[in-house]
């Protein structure tokens, strides 16, 4: 299923901001942390985590499926 969405990106020191807005499904942020060689992934998961505290992203915000699978999950209520 090939799904229509527009996406912002903005950047922040090493963090990718995705502002997708989809028809049907309304609008979502996507934080994508660029590692580097060698890392140890915990400075990633510190601005993630503050990133997440400062938009208020809890985990039950979290969408844990592809945008193509609700959509389908809509379309079958």
């Amino acid at each position: 299923m090939a799904v229509e969405k527009s996406r912002r990106l903005l950047l922040w020191q090493n963090v990718r901001i995705h502002l997708d807005e989809v028809p049907g499904l309304g609008n979502f942020i996507e934080l994508e942390a660029v590692v580097g060689p060698g890392s140890d992934l915990n400075s990633e998961y510190e601005k993630i985590t503050e990133l997440r505290d400062a938009l208020d992203l809890t985990d039950e915000r979290i969408l844990a499926t592809g945008y193509s699978d609700e959509l389908l999950r809509r379309e079958a209520s």
